[in-house]
C-alpha cells in the first residue's frame, strides 16, 4: 500500500514537472484579410515556428500558375512540385517571391524529423519544432478529417488534402506527410502522389497607414518646409562694397 502511495506522488510531480516544462503553443494569426472585416485570411502565421501558411491548402488545384504535370485535384510528382513553387515566386503570390516547401528541418540545426507523431513542444529550437507539418498537426491540431483523400476543410484552412511533400530527400524517394495519421512516410519521386501545401519563413504583415496618420504626416511635411523657406528668407542680405 506504502509503495503504491509513493508510486502515485512519484507520477504526480513527473506529470507536474512534466508541464511546466511544457511551452505554451501560441495559436495561428490570420493575415491578409480579404475584405476589411471579414474574418477571412488567405494566410496564417505561427509565430511558434515563424512560420506563414497558405489558407488555401492546396492552391495548386486552383491555379497551376502554368505548370503541367498537375492533376485537377492538385496531386503532382516531387519534382513538379519544386516547378510550381518557382512559378509561384515569379508570380511574387501575395507580393512574396520566397515560398517554398514545408520542411523537415525548420530549425536548421542538421537534423531531419522525418517520422512524426506526437511532440514534446518545449520552446522554439527544440526538435518537435524542426518538422513543420508534424508541429501543425499536432500542436495546432489541424488535421485531415476525409472521406477520401482530399477537398476537406480544417478549420482555419480550406481545400486540405491528406498527403503532402516535404522537402527532405530520401535518394530516390522523397518524404510526405499524412495529416490523417499525424505522420510521414516515403514515396518515389517521379510519381503523383501528393499536394503541395506553400509556406515561407516569416511573418506577412501589411500595415496600411490610417487616414489620420496620413494626415498628420503631411501636416508635418508642410511645417518642416515652412521652417525651411522661414529660415532661408531671414538671412541677412550682402551688400556688394
Amino acid at each position: 500500500m506504502k509503495t503504491n502511495i509513493l508510486g502515485a506522488v512519484f507520477a504526480g510531480l513527473i506529470a507536474v514537472v512534466s508541464l511546466s516544462a511544457r511551452a505554451a503553443v501560441l495559436p495561428l494569426e490570420g493575415r491578409l484579410e480579404t475584405a476589411p472585416g471579414s474574418g477571412v485570411y488567405q494566410a496564417y502565421y505561427d509565430p511558434n515556428i515563424n512560420v506563414t501558411w497558405l489558407a488555401d491548402a492546396n492552391l495548386a488545384a486552383s491555379n497551376t500558375f502554368g505548370v503541367t504535370g498537375i492533376d485537377t485535384n492538385g496531386r503532382m510528382s516531387w519534382y513538379t512540385a519544386f516547378d510550381w513553387i518557382a512559378a509561384m515566386n515569379a508570380s511574387s503570390y501575395l507580393g512574396f517571391s520566397d515560398w517554398r516547401l514545408p520542411s523537415f528541418d525548420g530549425n536548421g540545426n542538421g537534423t531531419i524529423e522525418i517520422y512524426g507523431g506526437y511532440c514534446f513542444y518545449s520552446g522554439p529550437g527544440s526538435s518537435c519544432a524542426d518538422n513543420e507539418m508534424n508541429f501543425l498537426r499536432w500542436q495546432q491540431n489541424i488535421s485531415f478529417q476525409g472521406p477520401g483523400y482530399y477537398s476537406t476543410d480544417s478549420e482555419p484552412f480550406i481545400n486540405m488534402y491528406r498527403y503532402y511533400w516535404s522537402d527532405a530527400e530520401l535518394g530516390i524517394s522523397a518524404r510526405l506527410y499524412d495529416f490523417f495519421r499525424g505522420s510521414s512516410t516515403a514515396a518515389l519521386k517521379q510519381y503523383r502522389l501528393g499536394a503541395v501545401w506553400a509556406v515561407r519563413t516569416g511573418d506577412i504583415v501589411t500595415t496600411v497607414p490610417e487616414p489620420a496618420a496620413i494626415w498628420l504626416t503631411g501636416l508635418g511635411l508642410i511645417g518642416v518646409l515652412a521652417a525651411a523657406r522661414g529660415k532661408r528668407n531671414s538671412r541677412p542680405t550682402r551688400v556688394r562694397s
